[in-house]
């Protein structure tokens, strides 16, 4: 098992969700494809502590920790999260334990397993998803300063073991 293997691909391909085709176009969340970095933590591939990335991420391993994206993170089927995350937004096919912020918009795809709470401008749940937290909505946008993760050490309510399976 990798501790942290996370890999950069190039800017012009489309990561999102079931489409791993070339593009050049617009994609669907409004800036074009190859306007930031794409990373990738691979399956098998571990993370823990606190981790930060430039651009969008797709999580396909395991990570433990405050995670901050400066973009979108997509967690997939197989990622697994024991993490407050702070991203413009996220994309749920896998498992989160932590709270979720997002300036932009969270979606909880069919499949996904999600404990902890939810602060975004737009939500979308879709039928077949476990949710067990509180949603915050707020109509405007969220200040950086509401955004503060808090430290998994010290917090009660998340337990530091290996992750099992909802």
């Amino acid at each position: 098992m990798s501790i942290l293997s996370a890999k950069t691909l190039p800017s012009g391909r489309d990561f999102s969700w079931g489409n791993s085709s070339d593009s050049n176009s617009t994609e669907s969340r409004g800036r074009p494809s190859n306007s930031k970095m794409s990373s990738v933590l691979m399956t098998g591939c571990t993370v823990r502590g606190a981790c930060e990335v430039k651009g969008d991420l797709v999580l396909d391993g395991f990570v433990e920790g405050d995670l901050v994206v400066d973009g979108e993170l997509t967690i997939s089927e197989s990622g697994m999260v024991r993490a407050n995350v702070r991203a413009q937004s996220v994309k749920v096919f896998g498992q989160v334990v932590g709270d979720l912020f997002c300036s932009e918009r969270v979606e909880l795809h069919a499949g996904a397993k999600v404990r902890g709470n939810i602060k975004t401008k737009r939500l979308l749940i879709q039928d077949g998803v476990i949710f067990d937290g509180r949603t915050e909505m707020p109509a405007h946008k969220i200040p950086d300063e509401e955004l503060e993760l808090f430290d998994l050490q010290n917090d009660p309510n998340i337990r530091h073991e290996e992750p099992k399976k909802i």
